[in-house]
């Protein structure tokens, strides 16, 4: 491969002959000059933004004869009735041998005016000068003047194999054009490959054509000389600036052209080195991308080499930050500063100044040693100092920068508004006039943030539009995801949750492809939905997208803030209140000097006033409050003032004072509207419904006239300020707030003697309640996946000598049945030769324990679940289910008999027992002859674990017993009847079932009767109650005549608050919703 020439430039060459030559005419020699410079002058490397040709242009190295042809083809030449493009296509096949390429590039210095000395030299020997009205004369130091100059420079440079590979890449690159050229002159001989041939009378396919071309028209590129090595210094040098610039990684286009190259044998320049560097250090590649920075800079970090030194440790530091090796990045960065200063690299040393500084703002932990030492000093004297050097280097893209942080600085700090918008300006300033288009995003962010905490929310959103608008194009991939999230932010508060969403996901997944960006992305996406699922009372998808985005820890001090102030939220609303505490106080003490936010500080304090509210304390959180809103108020961080009034108005309700409640919370209402944040806006409308409500209780004890009348006003104002704070609570989809206002609503109605729009609130109240449970059936284990079959484990007494056995096999689905898995051995009391061993006759099965991952063990959920759902097949005998969760004693198990009815079959007796009735009167005779019934069962046997199914048990089955039934049945187990056991002994106190952290679910056999078990089930899973798509497959398993269970049969556990029902509405519906279930016990034994 050549340095510099390749077949394009020799068209370019040709052209640019022919231009001199004087045959281009005026009206198209600016098109053709325009043409010839954008590809001849290289693309300034310091251009923000890049023209789209000379994108393309990098893109693509060659100038390919089709863009010749499109551009030239339309430009008449001065000879009549040829182009411009038929002139040189003649001009190129006159170079019809390897010889007259020679001859060309011998001859080409001739268009080139003569040096002053040469002329001078010419002029003593009695040369005359050449007729200028031959050709014009191309300056020296022109572009076109050098362009000239360098390609024949290169071509003498060239050894004769190299001119050769460049002649043969000549006749390929101007071969599609060879009809074109044909029929154009139909009088002339000339090979499409070499006129040599002509003159000899032989052609391209004769022997000697083979040997010294090929098959040329058939070959590809695979000797690179259609690439040079300047081609591909310009490709890489784009690439690394479009890299560093935007923050991605790079194309699979560009990757597979680099392929290309190195796979046709051209010496690659070091540079990509570099492109894979950073293309590793954006996938997450950390060993790749430190070997390869290493063998950009010359393994300068071993050798030592000063030259570059500080610039390989300057991206060595960065690479260690990103990858979390912090302590290594300081120190790296450290050293290049040290190095920066040595040499006097004034760019390099402002730029690792500034780094720290930014650095130390997000990890104040890793940077207390360089404190110590006085390196920065304090935080402004950092910035006065990044300023000053700033200026004197002229850097205006870091002095911009430094602008910004001083004002953020300012901001968190709580400081003078005026200052904080001066800065900004100064650095709009810098931006506009030095058209720094790369800091208009962080300019336009900060921007956003101080409309937010002004309260000019509508502001705030404006300037994330003006940057979609105007500045995303060519932004930095991490400006731009901050900028959707900050607007998505914006939307989501103001109950624009799909917007907010839409927004984030219109992100292109090619932009994601970098391992940062792809991470970033996904925690704002989860924070959007954490915050969508607190306000809908979702506390299981709220506590899983909690411990994912606690687990990623992402390098952002306001973002971990954030989140810490979300998990507060959720907190407060699951009753955790102490918990809730301990995260305030964590916050706080985090909260240094090096990461202070005013912000952040206000909302604490006024979390702690609201935890202290609703621990029945609210005095106490008065201070609090009351020193939130004088910061607030100093500060001038309105959202944050109106939060804090509401908090204290709060506390003024405990005290009695409705009235000063009410005139605080209606002063600041239209600010609090102009905010737009719908949270707080129902808050404080929730505020004014009990100020009224207060004030109209005080108006009720006042006797005469006006009593009455101002209490119906009162109640009037807080039924309008109810109906206000539910339009809000919908908007942002907050369950608990709605049911709330709704429950108010009702009450209301109830004071104003209107029990029929009492009753019809209380159903709607009814209704959103049931919004807030899961509706959605919850798997468990489910049998139709072989897979799951698998993931369990039998347990028997052989394993301590006994002679019970247990399998559990996969059965495939049939014409009749369903896939399913079926729990089948033989029960046997025989004791082993064992004095530990006291009792036998035990078999069961369970899930394996579901192992760990990322963020700890895995557990199954179900708090939201009222009911565990079987659906079995059974032999009639006595099953139990076995629930084992996360507890202190480890062989803790929650119990519950399995009562089926359909299938009931008499188990096996020895010979020497009596045949019963049924397998319940087998059972009662085998529990009555036991002798450990006292041991197991020393407070009576509950109702979940008796041979008489409790009333709250649901069973669905197949009508028909023998013909037209399936024989399967759903069984519908409530969690809160499971019995706290420990080896089969019920344990005392009893509590309930940890139902979110269960471990494994199973199924035992003790009922300790000799013989076979078969016992069939198909699925187990979770459930609030029969769905549509439960009920149909029901049908499915169960057929067509399967008894139904009406939705109301399965009531979810009530939430608090909720009004009980009366003890004559209980009977009525025990009386309808038994229907299969009344008599239960005279149906078993049936």
């Amino acid at each position: 491969m050549s340095r510099y020439l390749t077949p394009s430039k020799v068209a370019l060459l040709c052209l640019v002959s022919l231009y001199t030559e004087g045959i281009v005419p005026n009206k198209s020699a600016v098109a053709v000059l325009s043409f010839l410079v954008s590809h001849i002058v290289p693309p300034r490397s310091t251009a923000v933004d890049r023209a789209p040709a000379a994108f393309r242009r990098d893109r693509s190295h060659a100038v390919s004869i089709d863009e010749l042809e499109e551009v030239l083809a339309y430009h008449a030449s001065s000879v009549p009735g040829r182009s411009v493009w038929d002139l040189l296509l003649r001009k190129m096949w006159l170079l019809d041998c390897c010889d007259a390429l020679e001859v060309f590039f011998a001859d080409i210095h001739a268009i080139v005016e003569k040096p002053r000395e040469e002329q001078i030299l010419d002029r003593d020997n009695g040369i005359a000068p050449a007729a200028s009205d031959q050709h014009m004369l191309l300056g020296r130091s022109s572009p076109l003047g050098a362009f000239v100059r360098r390609c024949q420079l290169e071509f003498t440079r060239l050894q004769f194999h190299d001119s050769v590979k460049l002649w043969r890449a000549f006749i390929k690159y101007r071969l599609p054009t060879y009809r074109a050229w044909a029929r154009r002159h139909p009088s002339g001989e000339q090979s499409a490959v070499d006129n040599i041939f002509v003159e000899l009378g032989m052609d391209a396919d004769s022997y000697l054509g083979q040997v010294v071309y090929g098959n040329i028209e058939g070959e590809l590129d695979d000797d690179g000389a259609g690439v040079s090595t300047k081609d591909v210094e310009q490709l890489l040098t784009f690439q690394v600036d479009e890299l560093q610039r935007l923050g991605g990684r790079v194309s699979d286009e560009v990757k597979d052209q680099l392929e290309y190259i190195i796979a046709t044998g051209v010496t690659v320049p070091s540079m990509s080195h570099y492109i894979r560097f950073l293309d590793a250090w954006r996938s997450g590649d950390y060993p790749s991308s430190f070997d390869n920075l290493h063998r950009y800079f010359d393994y300068t970090v071993h050798g030592r080499d000063r030259s570059f030194y500080q610039y390989a440790l300057l991206n060595l530091a960065i690479l260690h930050a990103d990858f979390g090796c912090y302590t290594e990045a300081v120190s790296a960065m450290q050293e290049a500063i040290s190095i920066a200063r040595e040499s006097h690299d004034m760019d390099c040393l402002n730029f690792c100044m500034s780094w720290l500084y930014h650095f130390g703002k997000a990890f104040p932990e890793e940077m207390k040693d360089v404190q110590s030492t006085g390196m920065l000093g304090s935080e402004k004297e950092g910035l006065a100092f990044l300023k000053a050097k700033a200026k004197e280097t002229e850097s205006w893209g870091l002095l911009s920068t430094t602008q910004l942080s001083e004002a953020k600085l300012e901001l968190q700090n709580g400081d003078s508004l005026a200052s904080v918008f001066e800065n900004i300006v100064k650095s709009s300033y810098l931006n506009v006039t030095r058209n720094l288009r790369t800091a208009m995003g962080p300019q336009l962010l900060l921007q956003a943030s101080v409309f937010s905490r002004i309260g000019l929310t509508h502001n705030a959103l404006l300037q994330c539009e003006i940057f979609r608008e105007c500045y995303a194009k060519g932004a930095p991939l991490d400006d731009y995801l901050k900028i959707a999230y900050r607007g998505s932010q914006l939307l989501s508060h103001g109950g624009g949750h799909k917007r907010a969403m839409a927004r984030i996901n219109d992100i292109s997944p090619a932009d994601l492809r970098s391992l940062k960006a792809s991470q970033s992305w996904a925690y704002y996406c989860g924070v959007l939905k954490l915050q969508r699922q607190i306000h809908r009372d979702d506390c299981v998808a709220a506590e899983h997208l909690l411990n994912q985005l606690q687990e990623m820890e992402l390098p952002d001090v306001d973002l971990a803030l954030h989140l810490s102030l979300l998990e507060i939220e959720f907190r407060l609303r699951k009753g955790h209140h102490q918990k809730a505490m301990d995260i305030v106080e964590q916050v706080a003490h985090f909260m240094q000097q090096d990461n202070f936010d005013v912000f952040v500080q206000v909302r604490l304090l006024c979390f702690k006033a609201r935890i202290l509210a609703k621990t029945g304390l609210p005095q106490r959180g008065f201070s609090l409050a009351m020193r939130a809103a004088s910061i607030a108020y100093r500060s001038r961080v309105l959202p944050g003032l109106w939060e804090a009034i509401g908090v204290l108005a709060i506390v003024l309700l405990s005290l009695g004072e409705f009235e000063a409640a009410a005139e605080m919370m209606e002063s600041i209402m239209p600010q609090v509207l102009e905010l737009d944040d719908r949270y707080l806006t129902a808050r404080s409308y929730s505020v004014l419904v009990d100020a009224n409500m207060g004030m109209a209780g005080n108006d009720s004890k006042t006797k005469g006239i006006k009593g009455p009348m101002r209490t119906n006003k009162n109640v009037t104002r807080a039924s309008a300020y109810i109906d206000c704070a539910y339009d809000e609570y919908e908007a942002i989809e907050d369950v608990p707030g709605q049911c709330e206002m709704m429950a108010k609503k009702a009450t209301v109605m109830h004071l104003q003697g209107d029990p029929v729009l009492a009753n019809d609130y209380a159903a709607k109240l009814t209704n959103l309640e049931t919004l807030s449970i899961p509706t959605k059936p919850y798997k468990l284990l489910d049998f139709e996946d072989e897979s799951t079959t698998a993931a369990c484990k039998t347990m028997a007494d052989r394993a301590v000598g006994g002679f019970s056995t247990a399998e559990l096999d996969y059965i495939p689905a049939s014409a009749t049945d369903p896939a399913h898995v079926r729990f089948h051995g033989s029960i046997s009391t025989k004791l082993p030769n064992n004095w530990r061993v006291e009792r036998t006759g035990y078999a069961a099965f369970r899930n394996r324990d579901r192992g760990v991952w990322l963020f700890g063990r895995l557990y199954w959920d179900v708090d939201p679940y009222a009911y565990l759902a079987l659906r079995v097949k059974s032999d009639g005998r006595r099953y139990m289910i076995n629930i084992q969760t996360e507890s202190i004693v480890n062989t803790d198990i929650h119990q519950h008999r399995l009562y089926t009815k359909h299938h009931k079959v008499a188990a096996a007796q020895p010979d020497n027992r009596p045949e019963f009735s049924s397998p319940l009167a087998a059972a009662a005779e085998a529990s009555e002859v036991s002798d450990v019934q006292d041991t197991i069962y020393p407070g009576g046997i509950p109702p979940s674990l008796s041979d008489i199914p409790p009333a709250e048990t649901i069973i669905t089955e197949s009508i028909g017993s023998t013909s037209g039934g399936s024989g399967w049945e759903t069984v519908f187990l409530p969690f809160k009847a499971f019995v706290r056991t420990n080896h089969g002994e019920i344990m005392e106190p009893q509590h309930s079932i940890i139902k979110n952290k269960i471990k494994s679910v199973g199924i035992g056999l003790i009922d300790r009767v000799e013989g076979p078990f078969d016992l069939r089930v198909h699925s187990i899973w979770a459930t609030n109650g029969m769905s549509e798509a439960e009920v149909e497959e029901e049908r499915r398993i169960c057929g067509e005549n399967a008894r139904e269970v009406d939705q109301v049969e399965l009531q979810p556990a009530r939430k608090k608050g909720s009004p009980e029902k009366g003890t004559k509405e209980k009977e009525k519906e025990a009386k309808t919703k038994t229907k299969g279930l009344a008599g239960l016990k005279g149906e078993w034994e049936q």
